[in-house]
């Protein structure tokens, strides 16, 4: 009985030894091939962020994660080697295979990260607002990833993971724009003397004939509407396409129920200078006529220098579309430009209404720039009140004025039911203002301003 009880313990153990090698040599694999896997993946990781160090000086934190990891895959690694008698316990072992696979987990985590951060594309921009002294560079990345940029003053580099980014720069610099490790030169810079600016209107996030625009002007003037509700995704769609050119921007009343301020990030109410000329921009809906006339007033003696000075505003003064226009803002208008005719007014800018229209009222220009994107008002419709609708699709010289809607319809020089773009064109003497058609570039009129 005896020989029988210590033939089963030596049975026991036997098989407990046995059960322990087949749990330690399960662990030493996985623990071999964590340790295999994780250094394969680190090292790609730190051989890219390092390049990319070197040759765009970028901050790269998936490249310092990626080299803890392997720091200490590589200490695990030692300590292994050094332990290995301890470790042919299974439990030593166990622990370690745990830290191994954490650690493999990490860096699969960071490489993926790696690859989704280089692959973003740029979704929409980059696009340059004109604010004041400085550039905002503005744009959008399909995914989140740091913002970057350098110029030639500027070095500037933010870890936040965003899809949407924002620099100000010095005005008139030339500068490297780097994006989720991407690089390309864009030059924003103005020449010293203004010789062309375009004005566009009503985009409504529809970017299609914005690929077509020429791009010999010096900067874009916009009039508002570049989205239906004001969300973040509508304004960058209306910029997808967009010439990359410095922009002045005015806020429009489809824009003015959203985000408008973190995209354009201006007051409604501005004056801005672009070199020699000077330009008001105003929001006048809303009830907020008062306001808008009120800073015009204030401010006016900012452009008592300059050569050409000029008016943006959402809502038109004169219009033949389907809102026309509020005598009460009209009239406030006309009050201001008669009352400073020592300021060199040549032109006031809308848009609201989607169609063309110009006017001339003394020597001032009124134009409704047209839809640069959102649907044409078809004013032939019936839908429309008589005194609203047009004979054709195109109308021409002075209208009757069949009430306050049609206020200054005695200046009425032209309207097209057209998309089209205002070219502002400065010549030694006078300027010329040429409407194309948005589609096909073909001219509709021209209009020459002596000075």
């Amino acid at each position: 009985m005896t020989t029988t009880a210590c033939a089963t313990e030596q049975c026991q153990t036997t098989q407990k030894a046995s059960q322990s090698e087949q749990k330690y040599d399960k662990y030493f694999m996985t623990n071999f091939i964590a340790l295999v896997s994780t250094l394969t993946i680190d090292v790609p990781i730190i051989v890219y962020a390092s390049v990319m160090c070197a040759l765009q000086g970028m901050f790269i934190l998936n490249g310092i994660l990626g080299a803890v990891s392997f720091l200490f895959t590589v200490i695990l690694c030692l300590v292994e080697i050094c332990q290995r008698k301890s470790l042919k316990n299974s439990k030593l072992l166990l622990v370690s295979t745990i830290i191994q696979v954490t650690l493999l987990l990490f860096s699969i985590a960071v490489g993926i990260n790696t690859i989704v951060f280089y692959s973003s594309k740029l979704s929409y921009g980059p696009l340059a607002f004109i604010h004041e002294d400085k550039t905002r560079i503005h744009w959008g990345s399909n995914s989140k990833s740091n913002t970057v940029l350098n110029s030639v003053n500027l070095d500037y580099s933010e870890e936040t993971l965003s899809r949407y980014h924002s620099v100000v720069v010095d005005n008139n610099q030339e500068f490297s724009y780097q994006i989720m490790g991407k690089s390309k030169k864009y030059d924003y810079s103005l020449p010293p003397a203004i010789n062309k600016f375009v004005v566009l209107t009503d985009i409504h996030s529809n970017n299609r004939y914005l690929s077509n625009m020429a791009t010999d002007y010096d900067f874009c003037i916009l009039c508002g509407d570049y989205s239906n509700s004001g969300k973040y995704g509508q304004f960058q769609q209306s910029f997808v396409g967009m010439p990359q050119k410095p922009i002045l921007a005015v806020v429009g009343n489809h824009d003015f129920r959203g985000d408008y301020y973190q995209f354009l990030q201006r007051p409604v109410n501005f004056y801005q200078q672009v070199r020699n000329l000077g330009f008001f921009y105003l929001w006048v809906q809303e009830g907020d006529d008062a306001a808008a006339f009120q800073f015009l007033n204030d401010n006016a003696h900012l452009a008592a220098g300059d050569e050409h000075v000029f008016v943006v505003v959402h809502h038109p003064i004169y219009s033949t579309g389907e809102f026309g226009a509020d005598i009460q803002i009209s009239q406030q208008m006309e009050q201001f430009i008669d009352s400073h005719s020592h300021l060199k007014f040549r032109a006031v800018f809308s848009g609201h209404d989607h169609q063309f229209s110009a006017f001339k009222r003394n020597e001032q220009y009124f134009f409704v720039t047209g839809a640069g994107g959102g649907k044409i008002d078809k004013m032939t419709s019936k839908s429309f009140a008589e005194e609203r609708q047009w004979p054709a699709k195109e109308l021409h010289g002075p209208l009757a004025v069949l009430n306050d809607e049609c206020y200054g319809y005695e200046h009425h020089i032209d309207s097209w039911m057209q998309f089209t773009r205002t070219e502002v064109n400065f010549y030694a003497d006078k300027i010329v203002y040429q409407v194309r058609n948005l589609k096909n570039n073909n001219i509709l009129a021209s209009y020459e301003q002596p000075f």
